[in-house]
């Protein structure tokens, strides 16, 4: 029985790439797709980001273990800047590098939908630590965002998280302005 007020949650694992590409083009209830340990390389993430650039139900997206790259992180975030509904991006356990890391921060400050950044177990280091940084101060964005197990130095990590707080502090404080503001 779905829950009240909205279709259910529908998840699909794919088998591989090709079931993926179908699920997104072929199925309009698919929520949350499963694409862990399929080998996609970024080439395969290129064709999904094709796809994910108009999709308008995804909402939860498994590409961990893929062997994703800076190239196919760059055709990720490209697509993912105009994309209006995916709240949860997994990339653990890829090749994503500074490089990479620079191309989701870019995404950080176009798409205000992404909730749940997860790149742990990349091979992300300061200098791409530095521009998620950067992005989350010019953004005031308030997501979670997973840079563990990575060659990244513990202030600067501290740095991320502080900046997160305060932008959620930042995000309360506006909401009981405009909840005060409303009341008037």
């Amino acid at each position: 029985m779905p829950p009240k007020g909205g279709s259910p949650s529908k998840k699909v694992v794919a088998k591989s790439l090709e079931h993926a590409l179908v699920a997104l083009t072929s199925d309009t209830e698919v929520k949350r797709l499963d694409v862990r340990y399929r080998k996609l390389g970024d080439e395969g993430a290129e064709k999904l980001a094709e796809l994910l650039a108009t999709n308008e139900t995804l909402k939860k997206l498994e590409l961990d273990y893929n062997s994703i790259a800076a190239q196919g992180a760059s055709h990720l975030a490209k697509a993912l800047a105009s994309n209006s509904t995916l709240t949860h991006l997994y990339l653990c356990n890829n090749t994503i590098d500074d490089e990479g890391a620079a191309c989701f921060a870019a995404l950080l400050e176009t798409n205000l939908k992404l909730q749940e950044l997860f790149l742990a177990s990349n091979r992300i280091g300061d200098v791409g630590a530095g521009c998620i940084l950067a992005a989350l101060k010019r953004s005031g964005r308030v997501l979670n965002i997973d840079l563990g197990f990575q060659d990244i130095a513990a202030d600067l990590l501290d740095e991320i998280e502080a900046q997160i707080e305060n932008n959620r502090a930042k995000a309360k404080d506006e909401r009981e302005k405009a909840k005060q503001e409303e009341q008037k």
